[in-house]
């Protein structure tokens, strides 16, 4: 042995552990090699759509500056999954804001720490959990639950997020065009079961608890549910979202989950999801239906209108449901050898393959594992076909049960329902009533947000603001301000010509699509052009649609092209989605003057010199629906075995199908109807036991001017 002298020893220990600290640097190895792998993804997939910024670049990169090492990591995940028509407008310093509070969770919350970064980007730190909007609330989420889910297991803390939603919201039957953000969801109280869970994940997330949003098509029942999903453990649970049970993996539809053939889980990128999907759209889709139910694999052959396999043709998945709730579940575009693979729940479904313009179908029962369609063969017509209904009658694969002693350590002896009847019992002023008779039902459905409508309401006595408060969707009133109320009134009255009151509400005042209208910008688009223009475009509308076509175009890098854009930022970046063109034409002729209606088809009219006129002949696009072209007589002798039933008409293209439902009463054994020529389908459902029945089809053509007869079984 040599020895040393303590002075020598001191040097080679300083030596040692100066190396020890510059290994990880030499090495390359300072992050957990999966980690540095997904910076180095999340760093390439951001510069190659950083171009999308186009003139808010200098606004990003400001933002980015203040933004720690963690935050900016974070920041570049929202860049990626923010849709452009929403990347126009987003506020920058609200993802930072979002960024930051991700950022504290993950140094703060015990279950935070333990994730691997890309589940925390996703089912953390993700800004938005389904199709909602963007709001303020996680930091406000965040101070309501902190102290509530302090010192709790995992699983006790998430059972007590969903019990504060319930005190807050509920289920409620709102329409499905729009989905309520947290905030509306909040502040109004109720909402459909995706808005609840939306609410839910938003509520999750905001003290780090890892969730998702779980869409699920059921077969025993019309319609669909949604349901939250925490992750726990490396598994994925499933919750009633505001439906508060103190165990996971419970719920009042467990007796259905068996009989799912489907669920539909939405991601803006497929970064941190953990589970194979696919994509579409620019939106990643996952199916996770056999964490719920016994599965199949349903392989789908096209063959050509030579019987060769059909490479790139389009195949849905239809499920039909009872009451004909006819809902396409799935889709997929068939591989080089003409075959697309899906993963069901054990059920017979509808499968439609479109090719070249052209469609088939065929019905795959329930045990069927393959079929084939074939473009060889021409559409029977005029001949009725039968096929079995038989949909999963075995139980969730998962179920926990609970007592009332567990309820009550968990969540105390309070009812949730009673907490949030008192939670909301003064959003509403009685005063109201009779300050405001036309707007009381909004005033109501506006919940905890009914100061702001007040508050535009009380500004003077115009009656537009009265009008434009009557006449707006409750669940918009929810969230909507009033500095952008005010702005879409101000913005109206600046533009008004001679129209009556009626054409003025209905034709300029309200918004064409509310849900991208959340900051002021009417006026402000009429500032972006001169007096002597919109005059122009007043004049003849179609200077107005040469100007938008000009002007604005669906260009962008990411392939996540968003919904409708905010009217503002849309034309002055000149960005709109294909899919929206005609609706944020329709809302620019609003801001300058054009007033235009929407009549119960979906078409456009505008107000001409000759009274009213389809859109179309300004625009160039489009036209008005030809109802009359031709007509169906429906003969049915023993008509009272179909009174009562619903009978759906499917409106067949080479692109998609439109349903039409369609209702016999007593007498009407021999009655017609108009329809516009095309071809279609006809189907009868009779539904024997709860989860099997029988399907009736029958293939038929109408052509303009002639009746074509239909004879009921």
């Amino acid at each position: 042995m040599t020895l040393k002298s303590p002075k020598t020893a001191k040097k080679l220990l300083l030596a040692l552990l100066v190396l020890v600290l510059a290994l990880p640097v030499l090495t390359g190895c300072g992050k957990d090699p999966s980690e540095k792998a997904l910076d180095t993804e999340l760093k390439a997939r951001y510069e190659a759509v950083y171009s999308d910024l186009g003139d808010r670049t200098d606004e990003w990169e400001k933002e980015m500056k203040a933004c720690s090492k963690e935050e900016k990591r974070i920041m570049e995940y929202y860049f990626i999954t923010t849709p452009m028509s929403e990347l126009l407008s987003i506020d920058f310093s609200l993802l930072h804001k979002y960024a930051s509070h991700a950022a504290m969770l993950k140094e703060s919350m015990p279950w935070t720490k333990e994730l691997p970064l890309d589940t925390f980007l996703c089912y953390v730190a993700g800004d938005r959990a389904h199709l909602e909007r963007i709001t303020d609330t996680r930091e406000f989420f965040y101070d309501e639950l902190k102290d509530i889910v302090k010192g709790k297991t995992l699983t006790e803390a998430a059972c007590l997020v969903n019990f504060w939603c319930g005190e807050q919201a509920t289920y409620g039957d709102t329409d499905a065009a729009t989905e309520s953000s947290p905030l509306g969801m909040y502040n109004g109280g109720s909402g459909r079961c995706e808005e609840e869970s939306v609410f839910v994940v938003n509520a999750m997330r905001s003290v780090g608890i890892p969730a998702r949003v779980c869409p699920m098509f059921w077969s025993i029942v019309p319609g669909g549910h949604a349901v939250t999903q925490v992750l726990i453990d490396g598994e994925w649970h499933y919750m009633g979202s505001c439906e508060p049970d103190p165990v996971v993996d419970s719920g009042w539809f467990t007796g259905r989950l068996g009989s799912l053939i489907k669920t539909e889980h939405l991601f803006y990128t497929d970064l941190g999801v953990g589970q194979e999907g696919k994509y579409l759209n620019g939106i990643y889709y996952v199916n996770d239906v056999g964490n719920y139910a016994e599965t199949k694999k349903l392989t789908v052959s096209v063959l050509d209108r030579n019987g060769k396999p059909a490479a790139g043709a389009r195949t849905e998945i239809v499920l039909m449901q009872p009451e004909l709730s006819i809902v396409t579940v799935d889709a997929l575009s068939t591989d080089d050898n003409g075959k697309a693979a899906y993963t069901l729940g054990m059920g017979s479904v509808g499968v439609v393959a479109y090719l070249d313009g052209e469609w088939r179908s065929a019905w795959a029962e329930a045990d069927r594992t393959e079929l084939t369609i074939s473009f060889e063969k021409t559409r029977e017509q005029n001949v009725w076909n039968e096929y079995a209904i038989k949909y999963n009658d075995t139980d969730a694969k998962r179920v926990n049960t609970y007592d009332d002693d567990q309820k009550h350590a968990l969540f105390g002896y309070d009812d949730f329902n009673d907490v949030r009847k008192s939670n909301h019992a003064n959003d509403f002023d009685e005063a109201w009533t009779s300050m405001y008779p036309e707007c009381v039902e909004n005033l109501k459905l506006s919940g905890r947000n009914a100061k702001e409508l007040v508050e535009f309401l009380g500004t003077d006595d115009d009656p537009m603001r009265r009008a434009l408060i009557s006449n707006l969707p409750f669940k918009y009133c929810r969230e909507v301000d009033a500095k952008t109320l005010e702005d879409m009134l101000k913005g109206a009255e600046a533009v008004r010509g001679d129209q009556s009151d009626e054409e003025f509400i209905y034709g300029i005042l309200l918004p064409v699509t509310e849900w991208s209208y959340f900051t002021p910008q009417r006026l402000k688009v009429q500032e972006l052009f001169t007096k002597d223009q919109m005059a122009a475009f007043r004049n003849d509308p179609a200077e107005l649609a040469k100007w938008f076509d000009a002007n604005v175009k669906d260009e962008c890098v990411r392939d996540l092209k968003g919904g409708v854009p905010e009217l503002y930022d849309a034309l002055k970046s000149g960005y709109c989605p294909d899919r929206y063109r005609d609706a944020l034409l329709m809302e620019t002729a609003r801001a300058v003057g054009i007033p235009v209606f929407e009549d119960e088809y979906g078409c456009w009219y505008s107000i001409g010199p000759d009274g009213p006129e389809d859109v179309s002949k300004w625009t160039g696009r489009g036209g008005a629906y030809d109802s009359a072209a031709g007509s169906i007589r429906i003969i049915a002798p023993n008509v009272e075995e179909y009174v009562g039933k619903i009978f759906a008409i499917l409106e067949m293209s080479g692109s998609g199908f439109d349903q039409m439902n369609l209702w016999l009463d007593e007498g009407d054994s021999d009655v017609t109807f108009d329809y516009p020529a095309g071809n279609y389908i006809l189907l009868i459902q009779d539904f024997y036991e709860e989860k099997a029945g029988t399907l009736k089809s029958l293939h038929f053509t109408v052509k303009e001017g002639q009746t074509t007869i239909i004879q009921f079984p």
